[in-house]
């Protein structure tokens, strides 16, 4: 009978012993290969690497906004802030600066040359963690608009309001309509801060929309005048007429007296004009004749651009063409419109 060969204890204990120092070996390991990665987690280098990457580099704006505190203005929405930062965050660094502070580290974030941002981390209970974002964006645009006080003014569908007249301007008819009638104002708008190109939109009193043209750098809106009441206009255009033909000595001024106010200045300095001067001529026509730019500033008061050229006819000579371009004002007196004031253009 054969007898079993027995291990020697020896190897046992040594064989028992290196499995033990590898598993004790391994678990230390294991715990170093933590406590470094926690250790590394806790630095600030190596927490403000993970911010920039994640949030500049990979454009969370998001977090950026949120960090920052950033506000769009009231014709902007957050998604318009998204998209400025996202533009700006290009060919990106960073680099720490000082802060003295032992609990505090900062950063600079650069695009290209230039600032766009700096952020801070702070230090609690020997945590970093991200505390503040501070952007060096540019200022966004600002706009300039002009319009008449009887316009309503858009950007991005919202109404502007008054907070934002930057100043204003009499309208011409000021000088002519009375203090009982308000006249319109030019009004200019100021609004900065855009970060994107706006959609810029006026209203005017009779829902039109008028057009925008930048004048030295301040958008003006034009005038859109209202449609012509046939019969007032008629009626300002032949006292228009009638007053031409008096001052070249073609008709009393008795023909004027249906057509102007009387007891005003106007009246006053056409009926002391002096007509003997008239050039000497054989007839008259009129050419080119125009109404226009009518506005109504109330039910009882109008005024109109009326253009033409007045023609004396001579016999031996070349006719003389008088050219006239004067705005009128009228208003209703005893139920008819009568011209009480007016203005060469």
């Amino acid at each position: 009978m054969t007898m079993k060969k027995k291990f020697p204890l020896f190897y046992k204990i040594y064989f028992i012993s290196i499995a033990v120092f590898l598993v004790a070996l391994a678990v230390f390991l294991f715990w170093l290969n933590g406590w470094l990665i926690s250790y590394n987690a806790s630095l600030p280098e190596t927490v403000s690497a993970g911010f920039y990457n994640d949030v500049f580099v990979g454009k969370n704006t998001d977090k950026i906004i949120e960090l920052s505190e950033t506000c769009t203005s009231e014709f902007e929405t957050k998604d318009d802030l998204a998209e400025f930062i996202s533009t700006n965050l290009n060919d990106l660094s960073y680099t720490s600066v000082s802060t003295g502070d032992e609990d505090e580290a900062k950063y600079v974030v650069k695009s290209g040359e230039y600032k766009v941002a700096d952020y801070t981390l702070t230090r609690a209970d020997g945590k970093w963690t991200p505390d503040k974002v501070t952007l060096y964006l540019p200022d966004g645009d600002e706009y300039k608009i002009k319009l008449l006080s009887t316009d309503t003014l858009y950007i991005n569908g919202k109404a502007v309001s008054k907070d934002y007249i930057s100043s204003t301007e009499e309208h011409i008819s000021k000088n002519y309509l009375p203090e009982w009638v308000t006249a319109p104002e030019w009004i200019t708008y100021t609004v900065s801060g855009l970060l994107a190109k706006p959609e810029i939109k006026v209203v005017d009193r009779n829902g039109n929309e008028p057009k925008l043209t930048d004048i030295n750098g301040v958008l003006t809106a034009e005038v859109i005048y209202d449609t012509p009441d046939e019969e007032i206009a008629q009626r300002v255009l032949d006292g228009a007429m009638q007053y031409a033909i008096y001052m070249q000595n073609d008709t009393t001024f008795s023909a004027l007296q249906p057509y102007f106010e009387k007891d005003t200045e106007l009246y006053k300095k056409i009926r002391e004009a002096l007509t003997m001067f008239s050039l000497t001529h054989q007839g008259y026509e009129f050419e080119d004749v125009s109404v226009s730019e009518y506005f109504r500033y109330d039910d009882e008061t109008v005024s109109m651009r009326i253009s033409f050229v007045h023609i004396l006819k001579k016999n031996y000579s070349e006719d003389y063409r008088n050219p006239m371009d004067i705005t009128y004002f009228a208003r209703l007196v005893n139920g008819e419109y009568m011209i009480y004031e007016a203005y060469n253009n």
